[in-house]
């Protein structure tokens, strides 16, 4: 608590009243203007060295150093008013500043804190006025997250030479590191990190920051500086740096002993550096270090053993480097370590079993090599262990029953190996696992049986897919966390339970395709309105789809029930409560009407319906599903139904599916228009007909077929009219459509002379003309086509050997 000078008139007169009167009158003033001295000055501090806003306004700031900040203050656009009580009125005393900093002592500004903290909305921008010059005593500097574009650091920074803290992080600056900062020999903490267009060429201007503990230039350009190491050998009192993402590239000077044993944190991911160069100075380092990061560089050949040596260590990452042989067992000497990750090398041979000496560690990943062999038993007694990922490796055997003691664990990745037996029934009794990815191995035994005694309170994602596991499925929307599950590709049997389907569970994404699921689909499947994701695919369900399977499926986007025996029985008239980005019902019975429910499908993307049993023709709203511009890659096939009638010369407008199959169908009439982007176009096997031979090139560099219109240099690559009455001659303009790879025409009436443009077609594979009524001789150009594998000129009238000129 501060006490505030309130010395006035009326305490004047209190004091004189209780002077004695043997007191002389000179003497008694003597002594009240010595008493008022010492009250004005009594002062209860909350800090010995910074008054803050909150502090008292006792000692005013220094007029200089008040004009000094307003100065910096108009060099400043300020948009969100963060400096709104710089000047003001109700602030006279800038110690009252937010971000500014006083001495309680002789009320000099000694710390401007402006940094953009993890609360704060909006940051300053402009330029850093050098009137900061006046604040001769600051030793506190924090100006990070602000936007200081377009200018490089202002070289009077290295003026002020009582500086402790400078942190000028994300804010945009550029240009060279000044020399100048060779001048903060004060300095104990230095950030210039995450300013992309900042560098240096050299660290000359760190040779006298002998007092420096923190160094942070992460993302700074140090590519030229390879002076590196020999200038963090020079700074005696550092124990952290970071120089992540900084293009660093091998020290030009050999091998140095650190003269620094006070290391304790070093960050060098994602540079360019060597085992050869790196390793040597990194073993000289005190064995105070706790963290090392060296992600993402060139380290090559086998892990040294000296890693074992560094016995402080808490953090270890590796990942992401060229280096190969054995893991060395000599890891499992590090009891402090906490977090080890080798993630993407090209490791082989077997898991230590050392590494269940590593009684500290809490993340392990080991994931993305070629190890070997079976995991390790001893990792049972990793009991602090949290994350385990040893996935995209070659183990085999089965999982060890002991990791499901680890109460700790929330996750356990062990997905893409060569793994046997079955799930430990152990892991259904890890109340903190959130989760569970064992995919793509060979696992057998009764999925439904460890799912039904399972008390998963916490486990968010299981992820099973591709083993072979058995069983019928219980209700697992039971589990209140479970967010998304993958079971597909497995030998599931046996029906839902009829509850299957809790209102509450948080449900997103559910896939259980390619198993043999049966029986029907429970009504409560409809209660998931958090499910935006479900695939049922390729089972043995049968039963009828009803609106009240789908009655609050509002969070649904994607749905799957392709290649099952289920019927829809769905009113015309029913308003879906979801709004599909993918629909794939191949093989289900929608029919015979054409569902009238897609026309509320604005965001569709995606539309499969082969085979569904629709015999009708297409709503004039149909095509206007894909006619928003928004989605030009959309996939529609609505082949083997009996879609008939004649398709409207406008069929997709100016945008329209990339993908299109109206095969086995019985479309009447002219070929449509086509989406120009269009990559798969499939009209085989229905009732066109008509001349095509107005193809011709439009003026806008558009291929026009007949309707059909195909920017030149179109992504097109596969065309199918075959099996159809088309009849006419073919356009010679096949060379604006240099990306086709696959055009068959066989079975129409087309006559007339093959063009010479199908010389142009580098990429074509197949070409098939059969079975019309082409004459003359086949184009020499056709030896052109260089990818050619299958040509069928079959049954038409053409003469000569040019099917000997294929490939030539």
């Amino acid at each position: 608590m501060n006490r505030k000078n309130t010395f006035s008139a009326t305490t004047f007169m209190m004091m004189i009243s209780k002077i004695p009167p043997q007191i002389s009158p000179v003497n008694a003033l003597l002594l009240l203007l010595m008493c008022s001295v010492m009250i004005s000055s009594i002062v209860v501090e909350p800090h010995p060295e910074t008054r803050t806003e909150s502090s008292s306004s006792m000692i005013r700031c220094i007029e200089s150093e008040r004009q000094a900040l307003l100065v910096f203050k108009q060099g400043l656009v300020d948009d969100y008013d963060i400096l709104a009580s710089w000047g003001s009125p109700h602030h006279p005393d800038c110690c009252q500043w937010r971000g500014v900093g006083c001495s309680n002592v002789t009320g000099h500004v000694i710390s401007l804190d402006l940094g953009v903290g993890e609360t704060q909305y909006g940051n300053l921008r402009g330029n850093i006025s050098d009137s900061l010059l006046v604040l001769k005593h600051l030793n506190y500097l924090s100006l990070s997250g602000n936007n200081f574009g377009n200018y490089p650091i202002p070289n009077f920074i290295g003026s002020l030479v009582k500086l402790q803290y400078l942190n000028l992080s994300g804010t945009g600056l550029y240009g060279e590191i000044p020399s100048q900062f060779k001048n903060l020999s004060s300095l104990q903490y230095l950030d210039l990190s995450y300013n992309s267009g900042l560098f240096a060429k050299n660290f000359a201007w760190t040779s006298t920051l002998r007092l420096l503990r923190t160094l942070n230039l992460e993302w700074v350009e140090l590519a030229n500086a390879t002076d590196w190491v020999h200038a963090i050998n020079s700074l005696p009192s550092l124990t952290y740096l970071d120089l992540e993402y900084c293009s660093l590239s091998n020290p030009s000077q050999g091998p140095l002993v650190n003269s620094s044993k006070s290391l304790t944190h070093i960050l060098l991911k994602n540079n360019n550096l060597s085992a050869t160069s790196v390793y040597p100075w990194l073993f000289n380092i005190s064995s105070k270090l706790v963290e090392l990061d060296l992600y993402g560089n060139y380290l090559g050949g086998s892990i040294p053993n000296e890693f074992g040596n560094l016995n402080s260590l808490s953090f270890l990452d590796i990942s992401f480097n060229q280096l190969e042989s054995t893991i060395p067992k000599e890891f499992g000497n590090l009891s402090f370590l906490s977090y080890l990750s080798l993630h993407g090398n090209q490791l082989r041979g077997p898991i230590p079993k050392e590494f269940g000496n590593l009684s500290s560690l809490s993340q392990l990943d080991l994931s993305v090599n070629q190890l070997q062999g079976p995991i390790p038993e001893e990792f049972g007694n990793l009991n602090s262990l949290s994350r385990l990922d040893l996935s995209e490796n070659q183990l085999q055997g089965p999982i060890p029953e002991g990791l499901g003691s680890i109460s700790s664990l929330s996750g356990i990745v062990l997905n893409s190996n060569q793994l046997e037996g079955g799930i430990p029934n152990s892991f259904g009794h890890l109340l903190s696992l959130k989760q569970l990815d064992l995919s793509n191995n060979n696992l057998t035994g009764d999925l439904g049986m460890f799912l039904s005694q399972s008390i998963f309170k916490s486990l968010g994602f299981l992820r099973l897919e591709n083993n072979n596991l058995y069983g019928s499925l219980p209700d697992i929307t039971r589990f209140p966390s479970l967010i998304e599950v993958d079971i597909s590709h497995n030998q599931l049997n046996g029906s839902f339970s009829s509850s299957f389907g809790n209102i509450f569970s948080p449900l997103d994404t559910l896939l259980l395709q390619n198993n043999h699921l049966t029986g029907s689909l429970p009504e409560d499947f409809g209660q998931l309105s958090n499910l935006w994701k479900l695939d049922m695919s390729s089972n043995l369900l049968h039963g009828i789809i009803s609106e009240v399977h789908l009655s609050n499926l509002s969070s649904l986007g994607n749905l799957d029930l392709s290649y099952n025996n289920l019927t829809f029985n769905i009113s015309p008239n029913w308003t879906p409560p979801f709004k599909l980005a993918t629909l794939y019902l191949d093989s289900c019975m929608l029919g015979p009407h054409f569902p009238n429910w897609l026309q509320t499908q604005e965001n569709l993307i995606d539309l499969s319906i082969p085979d569904a049993g629709v015999s009708d023709s297409l709503p004039s709203w149909f095509w206007g599903i894909f006619d928003r511009g928004l989605f030009v890659q959309a996939y529609v096939n609505l082949s083997y139904n009996d879609i008939h009638g004649a398709l409207p010369d406008s069929v997709l407008g100016d945008y329209g599916p990339a993908v299109l199959d109206l095969s086995f169908n019985s479309l009447e009439g002219s070929v449509p228009l086509v989406f120009t982007h269009a990559g798969f176009l499939d009209i085989s096997d229905n009732k066109l007909s008509g001349s095509i031979s107005s193809w011709s090139l439009a003026a806008n560099a558009t291929v026009s077929i007949s309707s059909l219109s195909l920017a030149a240099n179109a992504t097109v690559q596969y065309i199918d009219l075959s099996n159809n009455n088309l009849s006419g001659e073919l356009p010679d303009c096949w060379m604006y459509m240099s990306r086709l790879k696959i055009l068959n025409l066989g079975n129409n009436n087309f006559s007339g002379r093959i063009p010479n443009s199908f010389g142009y077609l580098n990429l074509l594979e197949v070409l098939n003309l059969s079975n019309n009524e082409f004459f003359g001789e086949v184009p020499s150009s056709l030896k052109y086509c260089r990818s050619l594998r299958i040509l069928d000129l079959s049954e038409n009238l053409l003469s000569g050997q040019g099917t000997k000129l294929v490939g030539e």
